[in-house]
Protein backbone atom coordinates (compact mmCIF):
# COMPACT_ATOMS: atom_id res chain seq x y z
CA UNK A 1 0.00 0.00 0.00
CA UNK A 2 1.14 3.68 -0.62
CA UNK A 3 0.83 6.42 1.47
CA UNK A 4 -2.38 7.71 -0.10
CA UNK A 5 -4.24 4.39 0.06
CA UNK A 6 -3.59 4.46 4.02
CA UNK A 7 -4.43 8.25 4.46
CA UNK A 8 -7.93 7.40 2.61
CA UNK A 9 -8.43 4.45 4.65
CA UNK A 10 -7.77 6.78 8.00
CA UNK A 11 -9.70 10.07 6.40
CA UNK A 12 -12.53 7.24 6.02
CA UNK A 13 -12.67 5.93 9.19
CA UNK A 14 -13.32 2.17 11.21
CA UNK A 15 -15.36 0.32 9.03
CA UNK A 16 -16.50 -3.78 9.42
CA UNK A 17 -13.14 -4.32 7.16
CA UNK A 18 -10.92 -1.82 8.02
CA UNK A 19 -9.80 -1.13 12.36
CA UNK A 20 -7.21 1.52 13.71
CA UNK A 21 -5.03 0.45 16.42
CA UNK A 22 -2.42 2.95 18.94
CA UNK A 23 1.25 2.20 18.79
CA UNK A 24 0.90 0.13 22.10
CA UNK A 25 -1.49 -3.01 20.79
CA UNK A 26 -0.81 -6.14 22.80
CA UNK A 27 -0.29 -9.28 20.89
CA UNK A 28 -4.37 -10.34 22.69
CA UNK A 29 -5.73 -7.79 21.58
CA UNK A 30 -4.35 -7.85 17.85
CA UNK A 31 -4.97 -12.07 18.20
CA UNK A 32 -9.06 -10.95 18.85
CA UNK A 33 -8.75 -8.60 16.05
CA UNK A 34 -7.20 -10.79 13.62
CA UNK A 35 -9.57 -13.89 14.37
CA UNK A 36 -12.41 -11.72 13.98
CA UNK A 37 -11.27 -10.44 10.79
CA UNK A 38 -10.42 -13.96 9.71
CA UNK A 39 -13.53 -15.66 10.87
CA UNK A 40 -15.57 -12.76 8.75
CA UNK A 41 -14.26 -12.08 5.44
CA UNK A 42 -11.20 -10.29 6.08
CA UNK A 43 -9.56 -6.99 6.54
CA UNK A 44 -6.53 -4.47 7.57
CA UNK A 45 -5.32 -3.40 10.90
CA UNK A 46 -3.51 -0.15 10.71
CA UNK A 47 -1.20 0.40 14.30
CA UNK A 48 -0.12 3.63 14.88
CA UNK A 49 -3.42 5.23 13.97
CA UNK A 50 -5.99 6.99 16.04
CA UNK A 51 -9.36 7.25 15.33
CA UNK A 52 -9.85 11.01 16.73
CA UNK A 53 -5.83 12.57 16.13
CA UNK A 54 -4.90 10.21 12.43
CA UNK A 55 -1.59 8.98 12.22
CA UNK A 56 0.42 9.22 14.91
CA UNK A 57 2.77 6.11 14.20
CA UNK A 58 4.46 3.15 16.22
CA UNK A 59 7.74 1.73 16.73
CA UNK A 60 8.61 -0.66 13.57
CA UNK A 61 10.54 -3.29 16.08
CA UNK A 62 8.41 -3.17 18.60
CA UNK A 63 5.10 -4.23 16.57
CA UNK A 64 6.95 -6.53 14.65
CA UNK A 65 7.66 -8.23 17.89
CA UNK A 66 3.85 -7.71 18.71
CA UNK A 67 3.10 -9.12 15.49
CA UNK A 68 5.63 -12.38 15.76
CA UNK A 69 3.95 -12.89 19.09
CA UNK A 70 0.33 -12.67 18.06
CA UNK A 71 1.04 -15.05 15.38
CA UNK A 72 1.78 -18.00 18.18
CA UNK A 73 -1.61 -17.29 20.45
CA UNK A 74 -3.71 -18.23 16.81
CA UNK A 75 -5.27 -21.21 16.08
CA UNK A 76 -6.15 -22.40 12.78
CA UNK A 77 -5.61 -21.76 9.41
CA UNK A 78 -5.26 -17.64 8.58
CA UNK A 79 -3.13 -15.42 5.89
CA UNK A 80 -2.09 -12.53 7.41
CA UNK A 81 0.59 -10.32 6.13
CA UNK A 82 2.71 -7.10 7.82
CA UNK A 83 3.90 -4.29 6.14
CA UNK A 84 4.56 -0.99 6.57
CA UNK A 85 4.24 2.50 4.97
CA UNK A 86 6.34 5.67 6.61
CA UNK A 87 3.79 8.61 6.17
CA UNK A 88 5.08 12.38 7.53
CA UNK A 89 7.99 10.70 9.39
CA UNK A 90 5.57 8.02 11.46
CA UNK A 91 5.64 4.38 10.74
CA UNK A 92 1.97 2.33 10.32
CA UNK A 93 1.91 -1.13 10.63
CA UNK A 94 -0.66 -2.49 8.10
CA UNK A 95 -1.59 -6.23 9.16
CA UNK A 96 -3.63 -7.95 6.07
CA UNK A 97 -5.70 -10.45 7.08
CA UNK A 98 -7.23 -12.45 4.30
CA UNK A 99 -10.89 -14.47 5.47
CA UNK A 100 -10.71 -18.30 6.45
CA UNK A 101 -13.01 -20.95 5.87
CA UNK A 102 -11.35 -22.34 8.74
CA UNK A 103 -12.91 -21.64 12.12
CA UNK A 104 -9.91 -19.02 13.62
CA UNK A 105 -9.16 -18.66 17.47
CA UNK A 106 -7.62 -15.85 19.42
CA UNK A 107 -6.05 -17.25 23.12
CA UNK A 108 -8.96 -15.16 24.20
CA UNK A 109 -11.95 -16.44 22.30
CA UNK A 110 -13.42 -17.31 18.77
CA UNK A 111 -14.54 -13.85 17.49
CA UNK A 112 -16.45 -12.40 14.57
CA UNK A 113 -16.55 -8.37 12.96
CA UNK A 114 -19.60 -7.44 13.11
CA UNK A 115 -19.67 -3.65 12.21
CA UNK A 116 -16.84 -2.48 13.70
CA UNK A 117 -17.15 -4.21 16.75
CA UNK A 118 -14.97 -7.60 17.49
CA UNK A 119 -18.03 -9.82 18.93
CA UNK A 120 -17.59 -13.34 20.58
CA UNK A 121 -18.54 -16.11 17.89
CA UNK A 122 -22.30 -17.94 19.05
CA UNK A 123 -22.47 -21.62 19.42
CA UNK A 124 -24.71 -21.29 16.46
CA UNK A 125 -21.98 -19.39 14.69
CA UNK A 126 -19.26 -21.78 15.23
CA UNK A 127 -21.34 -24.91 14.18
CA UNK A 128 -22.10 -23.69 10.85
CA UNK A 129 -18.46 -22.91 9.83
CA UNK A 130 -17.14 -26.11 11.27
CA UNK A 131 -16.02 -28.47 8.37
CA UNK A 132 -16.95 -32.12 8.97
CA UNK A 133 -12.94 -33.24 8.54
CA UNK A 134 -11.87 -34.41 12.22
CA UNK A 135 -8.60 -31.32 12.02
CA UNK A 136 -10.91 -28.70 12.21
CA UNK A 137 -12.85 -30.41 15.18
CA UNK A 138 -9.40 -31.83 16.98
CA UNK A 139 -8.38 -28.01 16.63
CA UNK A 140 -11.66 -27.07 18.72
CA UNK A 141 -11.31 -29.63 20.94
CA UNK A 142 -7.60 -28.90 21.82
CA UNK A 143 -8.80 -24.95 21.86
CA UNK A 144 -11.70 -26.06 24.72
CA UNK A 145 -8.90 -27.90 26.68
CA UNK A 146 -6.86 -24.75 26.60
CA UNK A 147 -9.42 -22.64 27.56
CA UNK A 148 -10.34 -25.03 30.25
CA UNK A 149 -6.67 -24.83 31.64
CA UNK A 150 -6.52 -20.72 31.25
CA UNK A 151 -10.17 -20.60 33.04
CA UNK A 152 -8.62 -23.20 36.52
CA UNK A 153 -5.65 -20.68 36.08
CA UNK A 154 -7.74 -17.82 36.31
CA UNK A 155 -9.64 -19.35 39.63
CA UNK A 156 -6.40 -20.16 41.25
CA UNK A 157 -4.85 -16.13 41.02
CA UNK A 158 -8.41 -15.04 42.67
CA UNK A 159 -8.66 -17.72 45.51
CA UNK A 160 -4.81 -16.78 46.09
CA UNK A 161 -5.87 -12.95 46.01
CA UNK A 162 -9.00 -13.03 48.22
CA UNK A 163 -6.53 -15.04 51.19
CA UNK A 164 -6.41 -13.28 54.44
CA UNK A 165 -2.31 -13.27 54.30
CA UNK A 166 -2.99 -11.56 50.50
CA UNK A 167 -5.66 -8.90 51.95
CA UNK A 168 -3.25 -8.30 55.42
CA UNK A 169 -0.12 -7.38 52.57
CA UNK A 170 -2.75 -5.07 51.08
CA UNK A 171 -4.44 -3.17 54.30
CA UNK A 172 -0.12 -3.03 55.67
CA UNK A 173 0.53 -1.14 52.45
CA UNK A 174 -2.01 1.15 52.27
CA UNK A 175 -1.71 1.87 55.74
CA UNK A 176 1.95 2.86 55.83
CA UNK A 177 0.80 4.75 52.37
CA UNK A 178 -1.54 6.50 54.83
CA UNK A 179 0.84 7.18 57.26
CA UNK A 180 3.27 8.59 54.68
CA UNK A 181 1.00 11.04 53.39
CA UNK A 182 -0.15 11.97 56.51
CA UNK A 183 3.12 13.09 57.92
CA UNK A 184 3.92 14.77 54.51
CA UNK A 185 0.95 16.67 54.90
CA UNK A 186 1.36 17.44 58.61
CA UNK A 187 5.31 18.53 57.93
CA UNK A 188 3.93 20.87 55.08
CA UNK A 189 1.39 22.26 57.01
CA UNK A 190 3.45 23.33 59.99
Amino acid sequence: MIDTDIRELVSLGETEGVEFKVGTVSPAMLARVVSAFANTSGGKILVGVDERHGIVGCDRDRFRRVFEATQRQIKGSVDMVLDFVSIDGKEVGIVFVEGSDDVVMSRDGIFARRGTADLAMTPADIRKRISPEPSSINRLIEFVSEQTKRIGELQEEISKSNRWQAKAIDYLIGGLVGAILGLILTLALT
